[in-house]
C-alpha cells in the first residue's frame, strides 16, 4: 500500500542504526510503554531525564537532525496558547507580573514540563518507529495482538491523508497558475471555501476508485499480514535496558 505524503509522521527511506535491527513489534511495545510513563513522572527533573534518553535514542537512530527540529517546533507551536496562559491560571508563588495578571512559579513549571513531555514523546516515536513505514507498523499492531478491524482502520486512513494531501496540492497549483494569492478579502475567503468544498469532493471520488480498486482485487476486508519472526538476542537487550531505564526514571520521579 502506499504511503502517500504523510511525510510528517514517517521518515522514509530513513531506518537506520539500531532501531532498524530490531523487532517491529518491540520496537511499538517500546514507544507505548514510554508515553503510557510520560504522565506518571511529576517533576521537572525526571521529565528532564526522559527527555535527556529521547534524545540520545534520536541520536543513535541517526534521525536527520535538521528537519527533526523543525517538526519538534511545530509540534511545540500547538501548545503556544497553553503555554502562554497556564502561568497566568494557576495559583502559588508569583514569579513575575504583567499589568493586572500574575504568572506564578507552578503554572510556568507545569508549562515546561508539558513541552518537554511532547518533545520527549515525539522524538521516541520518530526514533523507533518513523522508519517503519505504514505497513511496517501496521504489522507490529497486528503481532501485538490489535483488532483487524483497527490495523485496517490505520492503513486506510494513512492512505487517505495522503490522498487528501495529494489533491490539496494540485488545487493549490492549479490556483496559483491562475495568479491566485490568498488574501483576507471577501474573494479570498470565497477561494477559499471553494477549495475546501472541491478538496473534499475530489477525495471522495479518488477513496470510491480506491475501494473499487482494492475489491477487484479480491479484498475481502482483511490485509495480508508478513509472517511475524521470532526475537532475537539484540531484541531481549535492548527490551531489558529500555524496561531498566523507565523504572530508573519512575524510581527517580517518586524519589523527588
Amino acid at each position: 500500500m502506499s504511503t502517500g505524503h504523510a511525510s510528517a509522521l514517517f521518515w522514509h527511506g530513513h531506518d537506520h542504526g539500531f532501531a532498524a535491527r530490531l523487532d517491529a513489534r518491540l520496537r511499538l511495545l517500546a514507544v507505548i510503554a514510554f508515553v503510557v510513563l510520560l504522565p506518571a513522572l511529576s517533576s521537572l527533573v525526571s521529565v528532564l531525564m526522559a527527555l535527556a534518553l529521547a534524545a540520545a535514542l534520536a541520536v543513535v537512530a541517526r534521525l536527520p537532525a535538521g528537519p527533526t527540529l523543525k517538526r519538534l517546533a511545530v509540534m511545540e507551536g500547538f501548545l503556544l496558547v497553553l503555554v502562554i496562559t497556564l502561568p497566568f491560571t494557576m495559583p502559588g508563588e508569583a514569579a513575575f507580573q504583567l499589568g493586572p495578571v500574575t504568572a506564578s512559579w507552578p503554572g510556568i513549571i507545569r508549562s515546561l514540563t508539558i513541552m518537554l513531555r511532547v518533545a520527549a514523546a515525539a522524538l521516541v516515536i520518530a526514533a523507533l518507529l518513523s522508519g517503519l513505514g505504514s505497513l511496517g507498523l501496521a504489522t507490529a499492531m497486528a503481532g501485538l495482538g490489535l483488532p483487524h478491524r483497527l490495523v485496517g482502520l490505520f492503513l486506510l486512513t494513512f492512505r487517505h491523508i495522503g490522498l487528501l494531501q495529494q489533491e490539496y496540492e494540485r488545487l493549490i497549483r492549479a490556483m496559483k497558475a491562475r495568479a491566485f494569492r490568498f488574501s483576507t478579502s471577501p474573494h479570498g475567503w470565497a477561494a477559499l471555501g471553494q477549495l475546501l468544498g472541491m478538496l473534499l469532493i475530489r477525495a471522495e471520488a479518488r477513496s470510491t476508485r480506491l475501494a473499487r480498486a482494492m475489491k477487484a482485487r479480491g479484498f475481502s476486508g482483511q490485509f495480508i499480514e508478513r509472517a511475524q519472526t521470532p526475537l532475537t538476542t539484540a531484541d531481549w537487550l535492548f527490551l531489558s535496558l529500555w524496561s531498566l531505564a523507565l523504572a530508573a526514571l519512575l524510581l527517580g520521579s517518586r524519589a523527588a
